[in-house]
Parts: C-alpha cells; sequence; structure tokens
C-alpha cells in the first residue's frame, strides 16, 4: 500500500504529518546521525484535505513520495502518534557521510 491510497483510506478528520528524513552516518565513528529534509517533510494535515486535493501540502512534484513507498514489514515507513493526536508517518532514506559534531572537535 502506498502512503497515498494509506491516507486515502483513513475517514476525513484523520489527522497525520510526514517526516521525511535522511539517515547519514560518521565515517569516523559510525554513528548513526537523522537529519529531517524539511522540503520533503509536511506539517498537520487531515484527510479531507488531501482527498479534496491530492497535491495538497507542499508534495506538488514531488509524486514519488506517495508512489514509491510502501507501509510494510520491510520498509523504512514507520507510524508513530504524535502530540496532537496526529499520526506521523516517518519515511527513512539511506543518506550520506556527514562528521558528527563530537568528531568535528
Amino acid at each position: 500500500m502506498t502512503i497515498k491510497e494509506y491516507i486515502l483510506s483513513k475517514p476525513d478528520d484523520y489527522k497525520y504529518e510526514i517526516v521525511y528524513q535522511f539517515e547519514n552516518y560518521c565515517p569516523k565513528c559510525r554513528k548513526n546521525i537523522a537529519s529531517v529534509d524539511d522540503e520533503y517533510s509536511s506539517g498537520i494535515n487531515t484527510a479531507i484535505d488531501f482527498k479534496n486535493n491530492p497535491e495538497y501540502s507542499h508534495y506538488r512534484g514531488y509524486p514519488f513520495v506517495y508512489d514509491d513507498f510502501y507501509i510494510d514489514d520491510n520498509s523504512k515507513v514507520k507510524c508513530s502518534i504524535g502530540d496532537e493526536r496526529q499520526e506521523i508517518i516517518t519515511i527513512t532514506v539511506t543518506g550520506e557521510e556527514e562528521i558528527c559534531s563530537n568528531c568535528e572537535e
């Protein structure tokens, strides 16, 4: 199931937020460093907003977020509940090498 199909299957008042993050790693100490990509992440939206306009929020032009990611046991898509009772859909993709703050010092 794609994220688009997942959101469209929810009731109109379903609140969600999409967090798109890169899992970078430090080449010196091999520590994982997660960084959120604000361009691909969304604020809190509702299913009715998405149903009324499938290109809702700033995903216009980024259909891969909805078409290529699947919610299943083998994906890097995780769901949790946020402070405002919205479901947080976190998409984690492999990033690049990035020197962590500890190794920079």
